[in-house]
Formats: C-alpha cells, structure tokens, sequence
C-alpha cells in the first residue's frame, strides 16, 4: 500500500525505496543495491518475453518500476524505458 509520502506500507512500519524493492506479489523486499530498480527491469523483461511482448500483459512489474524510480528520483540507470513503456500501455 503506498502513502501519502510515498511510503510503502510494511504491517505497522513505513520504509523508503531507497531500502525496498517489491517482488512480483507486491511484497517488499530489502534491497542493498546502488540499482535499487534493476530487479524490477529484469521482471519486466521476463514478463515480456513470456507474453509475446505486449506491456498490457505486464502491467504490474511495470508500475512497480516506475514506482521504485519515482522513490528513487530515478538515479537508477533502468528508469529510462519506464516513460516508453508507459505510453505503449496508455495506446
């Protein structure tokens, strides 16, 4: 569940992306990485290559991208093909 701040709701506890990623369920994970978002793209290339390459298909692995890049202030190198995939999704 996301906050008001940006936040990603853990039970009673609120952490900053900059100490999470989400796996697939949406559940938050630790993660120790100067590319807090590189989990996220490699889901998205996975979810694409099983479904024929349509982004509708994986929707959710890329809102979780674009999420981890927004709390992230997108200093994470594999943010430049959130906004593509975005406005193929939208078409």
């Amino acid at each position: 569940m996301l906050t008001s701040g940006g936040d990603v709701a853990l039970g009673e506890q609120y952490r900053r992306c900059s100490d999470l990623i989400l796996d697939a369920g949406g559940t938050a994970m630790a993660q120790p990485s100067k590319e807090p978002c590189k989990k996220h793209a490699c889901d998205i290339q996975a979810c694409l290559s099983k479904n024929n390459f349509l982004p509708k298909k994986c929707l959710k692995f890329i809102q979780a991208l674009q999420y981890c890049c927004e709390q992230c202030e997108y200093k994470s190198t594999h943010c430049a093909s959130v906004s593509g995939l975005l406005k193929q999704i939208q078409k």
